[in-house]
């Protein structure tokens, strides 16, 4: 699920206006039909509808009027223009994309500029500075995915060790600065968070939903589209996708990292 993460700690993202203009300014149709190349379709949940998480509820849906309105908010409340640069990978396709993305921002009337860096550099000032966390104004990464709750929950959790828990390694994390590390967003909501620990313990659809409609309102993340991914293979190659969880069911045959050669094997 391709997103824009906002640094909520910093100008502008740090006010909620600024993050929903943004958010209603953003054509997800179009995206898909020009940038996804047919692979790609529109976001209508920061997940999809096969994640337990799926709501469309709060979702800010495209709304050029809205976008606007919201960054007159902004403005009013700040005395400032909406603008925020970006990180871009230096690669043509990034390139492209990162253009198409200001052209959608200057149709709201929102400024908004990137600089283009090493894919490895944005994820290292994304996720890998104890104490920083994310160093960019916003930042386009490929964090949530598949169907479940459970790789998601410790990028919306404001700390990956809650209050009270007996975990041994929470102090650790704590005096090493890395308990915060993948809050991308930086939030300090603690309702959020107090709706992340009641969902894990029930395990629940209907817990989770709840969790995804705080962060549509709130606006925390900004989702253009939904991808998959796929693999090909051959006769000669046996075992794709048929790696048995002790849960029950199968893991999945390829994910963002790449192939799960867990269960594969050839003659």
């Amino acid at each position: 699920y391709s997103s824009l993460w906002f640094n909520t700690s910093i100008a502008p993202f740090n006010n909620i206006n600024a993050r929903k203009a943004v958010s209603f300014a953003l054509n997800r149709n179009l995206w898909a039909k020009t940038r996804g190349n047919g692979i790609n379709s529109a976001a209508t949940s920061i997940v999809s509808k096969s994640n337990i998480m799926y709501s469309t509820k709060n979702f800010p849906t495209f709304s050029l009027a809205k976008a606007k309105k919201h960054a007159a908010l902004y403005k009013s409340e700040t005395g400032k223009n909406l603008e925020f640069v970006f990180p871009s990978s230096n690669d043509s396709s990034s390139r492209a994309n990162s253009k198409a993305f200001v052209a959608l921002m200057k149709k709201a009337g929102i400024k908004a500029s990137f600089n283009e860096e090493t894919t490895s550099d944005i994820v290292n000032k994304g996720f890998f500075e104890p104490g920083v966390g994310l160093k960019y104004q916003a930042a386009f990464l490929l964090t949530l995915e598949g169907i479940d709750a459970a790789f998601n929950y410790i990028f919306l959790s404001s700390n990956m060790f809650e209050a009270g828990t007996t975990n041994p390694m929470a102090g650790l994390a704590r005096i090493g600065k890395i308990d915060t590390l993948l809050n991308i967003t930086k939030h300090t909501d603690a309702k959020l968070d107090t709706l992340l620990q009641a969902a894990r313990a029930s395990g629940k659809a209907a817990a989770y939903k709840l969790v995804t409609e705080r962060i549509q309102e709130q606006a925390y993340i900004a989702n253009l589209t939904y991808q998959r991914y796929a693999m090909a293979t051959t006769k000669k190659i046996f075992g794709v996708g048929q790696t048995k969880l002790a849960a029950g069911g199968s893991a999945p045959a390829v994910f963002n990292w790449g192939t799960n050669w867990t269960s594969v094997w050839k003659k």
